[in-house]
């Protein structure tokens, strides 16, 4: 199997998780927020927000230690 190969049924894979993952936590968040009293575009947005801030957060975090990285191997030179 080529590098090629390897990396792209690896990225199809976490999308594909990452996909029922979304799903599971939307459905998951709406029903949730419906069993508190809320309706109509509250509950069917709210639960993006929390989705949004965990991907936020990551990207945040992702950032950081990339530059971090880069920091930590330019101090060796």
């Amino acid at each position: 199997m080529t590098d090629g190969l390897i990396r792209i049924t690896t990225a199809l894979a976490v999308v594909a998780v990452a996909v029922v993952a979304a799903v599971i936590s939307y459905q998951h968040a709406y029903e949730l927020v419906r069993s508190h009293g809320e309706s109509g575009v509250t509950a069917r947005l709210l639960p993006f927000t929390v989705d949004g801030l965990i991907w936020a957060a990551s990207m945040v975090v992702l950032e950081i230690m990339r530059h971090w990285r880069g920091a930590a191997v330019g101090c060796e030179n």
